[in-house]
């Protein structure tokens, strides 16, 4: 299970920040969000259903069904290999010199840390877990949640600082600029993980979450987005979808939203 990378040199001055990104096996390509605008990019490699991937200012970071990490760079470069055989790569996240990598396997899940200046790579297994539904970098260590209820804040070196359950069936999470997490459920409820406040803002299943500026903006397998305050008063929405949102991003006060098909819509924050 190896960790390569590979890229397009001419590309490499469009990207000067992190945002999210997402691999769609029909076209090919890698679809990511860019100055508010939604933007594609080929790949030379062959592309499968379910690939993670994450991008900083001067390079794309895509998993296979192998567990290789693609790096889209002026060549390839082996990076870092997981110890687990079978497990699947399930999140990547890029925080400054860091490259976070989650991967599943049954009722463990691997979290790895490489750092791209030192080299220097860690990873530790965690038992019991099942899948995880949502991956944050937190300071210097990182936050998930599992689809069992668990939560998990880990430090540098991976160690858990704290472990709590969050109830069942945890989709998806986001935090804002002081770190304040909210997590979102399969039964509709968001969570405000400091507080503890808890709440019921939609009737099905919220499917992502993204936090910006003051507001919460959710997801709904009804194609909705819904703005909410910090304390889950519904402030607007907007039908984005006639069918579930699976994927949220935001860039310069744009959202945009993927669909079960990975098509994509994006509408204005200040819109609704």
């Amino acid at each position: 299970m190896k960790f390569l990378l590979c890229l397009s040199l001419s590309l490499m001055a469009l990207f000067a920040e992190s945002k999210g990104c997402f691999v769609d096996e029909n076209s090919q390509n890698i679809i990511f969000v860019k100055d508010g605008e939604t933007k594609s990019l080929g790949l030379k490699e062959k592309i499968y259903k379910d690939q993670r991937c994450a991008f900083d200012e001067s390079s794309f970071y895509v998993a296979n069904l192998n567990n290789e990490i693609v790096k889209v760079a002026s060549e390839k470069e082996f990076l870092f290999a997981l110890p687990n055989v079978g497990c699947k790569v399930s999140n990547i996240l890029l925080d400054k010199e860091k490259i976070y990598v989650a991967c599943d396997m049954a009722n463990v899940v691997t979290i790895a840390i490489f750092d791209k200046s030192s080299k220097k790579f860690i990873s530790k297994n965690f038992n019991n877990v099942y899948k995880i539904s949502s991956f944050l970098p937190l300071g210097e260590g990182v936050f998930f949640t599992s689809f069992n209820g668990k939560a998990f804040l880990l430090d540098s070196k991976l160690n858990t600082k704290e472990q709590k359950s969050v109830g069942f069936a945890p989709i998806s999470a986001c935090k804002f600029s002081d770190d304040e997490i909210f997590i979102g459920f399969r039964n509709g409820e968001i969570l405000d993980l400091k507080s503890g406040a808890k709440k019921q803002v939609l009737r099905s299943k919220i499917s992502a979450l993204a936090c910006a500026g003051d507001e919460v903006l959710v997801a709904g397998e009804d194609g909705v987005i819904y703005k909410f305050d910090k304390s889950f008063k519904l402030k607007g929405k907007k039908e984005l979808f006639s069918g579930e949102i699976k994927e949220i991003f935001i860039d310069k006060n744009v959202l945009v939203g993927v669909d079960l098909g990975n098509k994509t819509k994006s509408l204005e924050i200040n819109s609704f």
